[in-house]
């Protein structure tokens, strides 16, 4: 019988990063794939939340810290993650929201959104997870995501709206992973 395989928040949170990267990549070819990108990493980063809410206390990562049974959401992590002092700027809050929106509707509803602005939410998501692991869970991205995954990790960066970004221990342009790879 084979062992049960367990993963903590991180571990979890990583996995989808690297399935959202995988979408990412397939969506050359398939731009459909957007979506599924986009569900992916919106979950890592509900998972990144939660992982930063736990370490200032375990109870912070349910809704109800009286009878801890589910997890919070997306919009309850970030609005306790203000309340812990995290902060999230206001232009970010609301793509997130977005992209919330986005992850909603793709797994609950219809969608009506063209592939652009999938790709678009995808990366200002994947743009945030970098930013956030590096300031609140000091960590990132790069160190975990599987090596047959650099190429589209560095490609999408270069998209990047700030011009320097945490890569490889070092905080270098967005540009330059691209052109290393």
């Amino acid at each position: 019988m084979t062992e049960p395989t367990g993963l903590d928040l991180l571990g979890n949170a990583y996995s989808f990063i690297n399935e959202s990267l995988r979408c990412a990549q397939g969506a050359t070819e398939d731009p459909a794939r957007w979506k599924f990108a986009v569900v992916h990493a919106t979950q890592a980063l509900e998972l990144f939340f939660k992982e930063r809410l736990r370490r200032v206390h375990p109870l912070f990562v349910y809704s109800n810290v009286d009878k801890p049974r589910h997890t919070v959401s997306l919009e309850l992590a970030m609005e306790r993650l203000a309340s812990c002092g995290v902060q999230i700027e206001a232009d970010e809050l609301k793509q997130l929201r977005e992209a919330r929106d986005f992850r909603n509707a793709i797994v609950h509803f219809d969608i009506n959104v063209t592939n652009e602005q999938l790709k678009a939410a995808y990366i200002v998501l994947l743009e945030f997870a970098h930013s956030f692991l590096a300031n609140e869970l000091e960590d990132e991205i790069h160190a975990h995501t599987e090596r047959d995954l650099w190429a589209t990790e560095a490609a999408l960066m270069s998209e990047f709206q700030r011009e320097f970004v945490p890569y490889n221990g070092m905080t270098i342009i967005r540009r330059f992973p691209l052109e290393i790879i």
